[in-house]
């Protein structure tokens, strides 16, 4: 199969937006509907180097977490304190949609529980464009070459509010990556890929096979 499908014109292309969110997302609170298809992600209190390497993702600990039901529309915000729901909201979920998710947000969740976080249906987007590439992309570049757009913060700046207490800083840039991984999944389920960068700055495609692994 041929990955690369050539340089698109991107300003043809419908741009997917995510629905208006709420003023203000709230904890979460009953009644809790089954959820549907849940994009999630989440942040840390603290940063790789300080827990001795990215082997030791579970002692990272988590400052907050987001998730967006694609299916009903509704946004949940979970701090440290929820994350019983927040593990129960995932191995309920119909599918739970994240970038790097597999690697790096259910290991830091693995400490917290003694369920079994494999049960959850994961769609890891990142999982489905290494197969189809053979190398990593970070989200903020796919955000920027289907969307015209940038992340918000990052990792080390998120820490730093966390240890300034700014919990709403945190969660406003959370949400954003959230909004970028279910616009991006939602874009490679209408149109049948996604685009990319390459070291060259040429816009190109890649077919996402409605974010399966494997042909």
């Amino acid at each position: 199969m041929e990955i690369l499908e050539g340089r698109t014109d991107v300003a043809r292309k419908r741009v997917i937006h995510a629905p208006k969110l709420a003023e203000k997302a709230t904890a979460v609170q009953p009644p809790r509907e089954k959820p549907g298809r849940l994009v999630f992600d989440l942040e840390t209190q603290r940063l790789a180097d300080e827990v001795g390497g990215w082997g030791n993702i579970h002692r990272m600990k988590l400052a907050l977490a987001v998730a967006w039901d694609l299916d009903s529309g509704r946004w949940r915000v979970y701090f440290e304190k929820d994350v019983a729901l927040l593990v129960e909201d995932l191995l309920a979920a119909e599918a739970v949609i994240g970038f790097n998710v597999r690697r790096f947000d259910m290991e830091v969740l693995r400490p917290y529980t003694a369920k079994n976080l494999s049960k959850a249906r994961i769609v890891d987007l990142l999982e489905v464009v290494k197969e189809r590439l053979g190398f990593r992309l970070s989200l903020a570049s796919f955000a920027e070459a289907n969307f015209g757009e940038s992340k918000s913060a990052d990792g080390l700046q998120s820490v730093k509010w966390y240890r300034e207490g700014r919990m709403d800083l945190i969660e406003a840039y959370c949400r954003k990556d959230v909004e970028l991984t279910g616009r991006l999944y939602l874009k490679g389920l209408d149109e049948g890929h996604v685009l990319f960068m390459d070291k060259r700055s040429n816009r190109l495609r890649i077919a996402v096979n409605g974010w399966r692994l494997g042909k």
